[in-house]
């Protein structure tokens, strides 16, 4: 591609307040796809650190069965959770668990909150959160990343087996989760997972990658950084040609 034309990469493309603070006011990616339920007041409750955030994204679709599976590894674990359920996964306008495990809300009651929608990046970069649970979409692994989060990675199809296998092998931010053959991947699996990142020296060592990478990021698109010198030869360019044409 190189010989054919100059590709010049510029990234992470997240809101300012959440990369290099020049814009407080810059927190949104766009319009929400549903009504966003506002959980920073319930996040605020929670120690630093302490809170699983798991969200599949606006288009990947969970069988009843991944989703009880998911549901009983994170009670297992015992470890707060913020859950983002939208429509399309849980087929039903209410967005309720208690249809596919029936009493899971109320025996979780004190550990978790279940909500169709919320504001991912301000979750994200929330102090209490610890670790993000994912399909690993390209904008949630670009935001995983420049939020210096460790991740569980389910992923479904398209582009996320390929992030998710950057995830553990490359950037070493996270454990990457493979469904069975013939079903979902396991509570068991999920527990563990989950416990490993939270609670392991392993986890400290994700830790520590996705922190590394937080700072690159934000190196890459302040003044003179990679990104912005690849937007202002891009720019320069432009303006030569145009003045040649």
């Amino acid at each position: 591609m190189d010989s054919l034309i100059q590709i010049r990469t510029v990234s992470p493309l997240v809101p300012s307040a959440f990369l290099d603070g020049n814009n407080p006011h810059d927190q949104y990616l766009g319009t929400h796809l549903w009504k966003a339920a506002y959980c920073i007041d319930w996040l605020n409750t929670k120690e630093a650190s302490t809170v699983v955030y798991i969200s599949f994204g606006s288009l990947a679709v969970l069988s009843k069965e991944q989703i009880i599976e998911i549901a009983l590894g994170l009670k297992a674990s015992r470890h707060s959770f913020l859950w983002v359920i939208h429509p399309d996964q849980s087929k039903e306008e209410n967005n309720n668990i208690n249809d596919f495990l029936e009493g899971f809300l109320e025996e979780t009651m004190d550990q978790g909150l279940d909500v169709s929608w919320c504001p991912q990046m301000a979750v994200l970069n929330h102090p209490s959160m610890g670790m993000f649970l994912t399909h690993c979409g390209w904008n949630s692994t670009l935001e995983s990343l420049s939020s210096g989060l460790p991740v569980i990675t389910i992923s479904h199809w398209s582009d996320q087996t390929t992030n998710s296998k950057y995830i553990e092998e490359v950037w070493k931010t996270g454990i990457r989760l493979n469904k069975a053959k013939h079903g979902p991947v396991g509570r068991d699996e999920v527990e563990k997972s989950i416990k490993t990142i939270m609670e392991s020296e392993g986890g400290l060592e994700f830790r520590k990658n996705a922190l590394q990478w937080k700072t690159l990021e934000k190196k890459a698109m302040v003044k003179v950084g990679s990104s912005d010198k690849n937007i202002d030869c891009f720019v320069h360019e432009f303006i030569a040609r145009k003045s040649l044409a």
